[in-house]
């Protein structure tokens, strides 16, 4: 599945850079953050502007998963406290709980009545 997956990036690649050839004699002229941008090849302006866009979204992206990999963290102490605990009760004898629960029973039944 991943191979398909990267054909067919590879295949929206190679169509997208045709066309982008196919009109490189294009040029645009435009503003940015207040200045004027000279004549440039229209597919230099769209790489630069997918370029731009990949590294917001990696450091958006980078955000994010550091964000998860924290929770991850907390989860995982979470989950091996809670097994510590379990195979804590897991060693406990039944003997001990049975005692205990008749000595809890015994004991409320005594203190209240009087």
């Amino acid at each position: 599945m991943w191979f398909l997956r990267w054909l067919l990036v590879a295949v929206l690649f190679a169509v997208l850079l045709f066309f982008g050839f196919q009109n490189s004699s294009l040029t645009v002229r435009g503003l940015w953050v207040g200045r004027e941008i000279p004549e440039a090849p229209l597919l230099l302006v769209l790489l630069a502007a997918f370029l731009l866009g990949m590294v917001v979204m990696f450091f958006i992206a980078s955000v994010e998963y550091f964000k998860m990999q924290a929770k991850v963290r907390g989860v995982r102490k979470e989950r091996d406290r809670m097994t510590e605990q379990l195979q804590g009760f897991q060693r406990i004898p039944l003997q001990e709980i049975d005692d205990a629960l008749t000595a809890d029973l015994g004991g409320g039944d005594e203190g209240g009545t009087g």
